[in-house]
């Protein structure tokens, strides 16, 4: 599809209300406007609310997240039986089985 639209003093444009409900664009709805040399693009964006935390909020929050010593217990009851992956060793992972024991990946393929 190609029209012809004409630009006003006020440098606006109205897009053709063909376009406009096939891309589901409304009044104060945002637009992304692209350069591409001899082109340009508009593609239908959208617009985000960002919201910035002071340094003090988010140390309350860690502090809040904190596990007391029974919470955490009582979470690690609940996962004990279970594999684990401990610490990256570069490719090399350690797990533990359930009774405790550790052995590497490269144990278990020896190249």
């Amino acid at each position: 599809m190609q029209e012809t639209l004409v630009v006003s003093s006020r440098g606006q444009i109205t897009l053709p209300a063909v376009l406009r409900k096939r891309f589901g664009i409304k009044s104060g709805d945002v637009l992304i406007l692209e350069d591409r040399g001899n082109e340009i693009v508009l593609k239908p964006g959208v617009a985000l609310e960002i919201q910035y935390y002071s340094d003090e909020q988010i140390a309350e929050w860690d502090a809040a997240d904190l596990l007391s010593d029974r919470e955490r217990a009582r979470i690690l009851d609940k996962f004990k039986g279970l594999w684990c992956v401990h610490e990256p060793a570069g490719k090399n992972f350690r797990y533990s089985d359930p009774d405790g024991g550790q052995f590497s990946r490269s144990s278990l393929n020896p190249a």
